[in-house]
Parts: structure tokens; C-alpha cells; sequence
């Protein structure tokens, strides 16, 4: 169950490489999602660990692991319609940017030219 949740998560992050995360929320939604996929990754880790020294324990930590993979997950799918925003808010900002690169350039290319007639 754990597997299927975490390439939920890589799935996640492969659509959103591109999206910048902190707008989402107000800005809440980022560091939640940090540190619960962090939490959740030590816990997978130390139960992989412990697996062959304490079963019990073991268990008890991948529990962990999967309720913190559950409370990701649902962060996620409540987050969902905003990430759709902010995949708009990149776009739209990217190509303010790549416009205004487009403008000075032309800019100093005109100011160049009526520098050069001017001397």
C-alpha cells in the first residue's frame, strides 16, 4: 500500500515540476507537503531498518510511514484545483517575462540605432 501511495507522490511532483508550489494555500501548502513527505520517507527507512531486528517495531513505524502517506495524500487531492492555478499563475508569469526580454531588447536595439545616427 505504501508503494501505491508514493508513486502517487512522484506522480505528484512529475506533473508539478514546473509549478511553483509556494503560492498554493497562501503559502502553507509547501512546507506541509515538505515535511510530511520527509516524515513520511525517515519512517520507511528506519522500518526497513528495523526488519530484521525488532518485527514489531518494524510494523508499528511502517504504520507510521503509511498515515503519514495517507495525510500527503489527502493534502494533495485537497489542494488539487489550486494546483491548476498555479500551473496558470507559472505560465502567465514566465511569459511576462520572456515578453519584457522580447521588449528590451528591441528597446536597446532601437536606442542604439538613434544613438549611432546621432554621432
Amino acid at each position: 500500500m505504501n508503494l501505491s501511495i508514493h508513486d502517487s507522490v512522484l506522480l505528484f511532483e512529475k506533473q508539478t515540476r514546473h509549478v511553483d508550489l509556494t503560492v498554493l494555500q497562501n503559502g502553507t501548502f509547501y512546507p506541509k507537503y515538505k515535511s510530511l513527505r520527509s516524515d513520511a520517507v525517515r519512517a520507511v527507512r528506519k522500518a526497513k531498518i528495523l526488519e530484521s531486528i525488532n518485527t514489531n517495531e518494524a510494523l508499528d513505524i511502517y504504520q507510521q510511514a503509511y498515515n503519514k502517506y495517507s495525510e500527503l495524500e489527502l493534502l494533495m487531492d485537497t489542494t488539487a484545483p489550486g494546483v491548476h492555478w498555479a500551473r496558470v499563475h507559472f505560465t502567465v508569469r514566465r511569459a511576462l517575462q520572456v515578453l519584457l526580454w522580447i521588449l528590451s531588447a528591441v528597446a536597446s536595439g532601437i536606442i542604439s540605432i538613434i544613438l549611432a545616427d546621432l554621432f
